[in-house]
């Protein structure tokens, strides 16, 4: 069965049913495969052909999921595009992926219509009409194609070339077909038990591989309903939550931290939540035991990248480790190896390689990166990670992050974990920086608590707010952080220097950017 089929045996099983409630709006099952297939047949009329690449730069709404499914139903391939991206990295998708229709709202029109390379037809969505501009002239778009999909799509078949964050360079588009998102999805929806009587609240990102192929793939494969949100709001969510109106949430740490931190926790009662789950950045086992002890939930922790979808995930039935990512998911095989290639025993670590149904196809127009990506059939996630003695997987940080200082193996992940349990610090993060000594020095970068905003850094000393802060309180001497780690984690892994920072850089999933915190420290 393709992931098409997958979805078509939902609408026609339910399609009275509501999928969306969207800002007050009720969409049911039939008007998304309505919708999808006019889309579809609008496609086909451009003579948009199967594995075309079509592009959407759309903010969450009932739309962009019309465009998403109507761009697979025609056999095409999707691009999904972060409504925040510039021109450079608009330029580089562009030109990289030969996209050769958008959909897009009229406001952004203006800021395609400035790059240098764009795409020939641009759909300009809106409420009552979607409206082509450009290309071969202006007018309607959506003709009829009330419950059109192309049947002969495979598995095999491509259905999204997502580009990655591209932290260190311009990003990659992963190729991802059919079958790595329906093979992923029905697995996710047998391990954590989710069926038809669910409701979801969704406020991730739908540009993403996680709200996306996890949220909006998991409620069109079950028939459940879901209440999705352009945005992420703490007050919101918890107030949805108390009401008893949803019973799954999925987030990421920044999501979970801020629910930790809203005024009088005590006033909801998640006690009608089923289950909330996090991923795409490494959650904090203090983290875990806060949100825990707020609010009585263990966060169901995954692991899961944009060019293998998920891989692990802690059991719906059974110990929820705080700190580690689960374990592999059924079907997908996840190894440690070691630096001369063999795989490691638990307890040893390594960097993180995953084989399965749910791995990509390999980077488009970068077959030497691909290439490099793979070793023995397994993708290398460049992760570094270990099993501990009950098969669970244990992040340790990104291989191009790790710091080796006077020839050890420094893991920042450990360190930040440690920095994070002390009182007066409310969050931090450790990067390597360059030392003529060392090769490189432990520094870490750490918010205190009850600062709200400063910019001032102290690199050797004491972390105060000085007069950039509102308030001036949990000031901490770089030597007490020293004393708070001493015997806790080995000295060669205890920060030579710190930096003082109001919050740590992230991307739009919530995973911090260190090149950007080593850039502060430049200045």
């Amino acid at each position: 069965m393709s992931l098409n089929e997958l979805f078509m045996t939902t609408f026609s099983r339910i399609p009275e049913k509501v999928a969306f409630y969207f800002e007050g709006r009720e969409i049911t099952f039939g008007e998304i495969e309505r919708r999808a297939g006019e889309v579809a047949a609008s496609l086909l009329s451009l003579r948009v052909e199967p594995g075309s690449r079509v592009a959407v730069f759309l903010p969450n709404g009932p739309d962009l999921i019309y465009a998403h499914l109507g761009i697979n139903f025609a056999g095409a391939v999707r691009i999904p595009l972060n409504p925040a991206y510039g021109e450079r990295e608009l330029n580089h998708i562009f030109e990289d992926s030969g996209a050769e229709v958008i959909f897009t709202y009229p406001e952004y029109v203006p800021r395609l219509k400035k790059l240098r390379v764009y795409p020939r037809e641009i759909i300009a969505v809106g409420e009552e009409n979607w409206v082509r501009i450009g290309g071969k002239g202006i007018g309607d778009f959506l003709v009829a194609g009330d419950g059109f999909y192309d049947d002969e799509v495979k598995d095999s078949d491509l259905a999204m070339i997502a580009y990655t964050s591209g932290t260190t360079g311009l990003s990659k588009g992963a190729m991802i077909t059919h079958g790595n998102l329906r093979s992923n999805i029905e697995t996710l929806v047998q391990s954590w038990g989710w069926t038809e009587n669910e409701r979801l609240l969704l406020t991730l990102p739908l540009f993403h591989i996680h709200g996306l192929g996890l949220g909006i793939h998991g409620v069109l494969a079950t028939g459940c309903s879901c209440i999705l949100k352009p945005k992420f709001d703490p007050e919101e969510v918890l107030n949805i939550l108390n009401r008893g109106e949803a019973t799954l949430f999925m987030g990421v740490p920044t999501m979970y931290h801020r629910l930790s931190e809203v005024q009088e926790p005590s006033r909801f009662d998640l006690s009608r939540v089923r289950l909330v789950i996090s991923g795409s950045a490494a959650l904090a086992p203090a983290l875990f035991h806060k949100f825990e002890e707020l609010y009585g939930h263990k966060i169901l922790e995954r692991y899961g990248l944009t060019e293998t979808i998920m891989n692990t995930s802690n059991p719906l039935d059974g110990v929820r480790k705080p700190g580690s990512v689960g374990l592999p998911l059924p079907g997908v095989e996840v190894r440690v190896l070691g630096e001369k290639g063999d795989f490691l025993k638990p307890g040893e670590s390594g960097e993180v390689v995953v084989k399965g149904p749910n791995v990509f196809q390999g980077y488009l127009n970068q077959p030497q990166a691909t290439e490099a990506a793979f070793v023995n059939n397994f993708f290398r996630t460049g992760d570094l990670g270990f099993f501990d003695g009950d098969g669970y997987l244990h992040l340790a940080g990104r291989k191009s992050e790790l710091i080796i200082s006077g020839g050890y193996n420094v893991y920042p992940r450990e360190v930040e974990e440690v920095i994070n349990t002390h009182p007066k610090v409310k969050e931090a993060a450790v990067a390597g920086l360059a030392d003529p000594e060392l090769g490189e020095k432990v520094w870490a970068f750490i918010v205190p608590k009850q600062e709200e905003e400063s910019n001032q850094r102290s690199d050797n000393g004491r972390l105060s707010c000085k007069e950039a802060c509102s308030t001036k309180k949990e000031i901490l001497e770089l030597s007490e952080l020293k004393a708070f780690l001493q015997g806790q984690i080995a000295g060669y892994k205890i920060p030579k220097g710190v930096t003082l920072v109001s919050e740590l850089p992230r991307n739009a999933m919530g995973k911090i950017l260190k090149n950007k915190l080593k850039e502060t420290r430049g200045r």
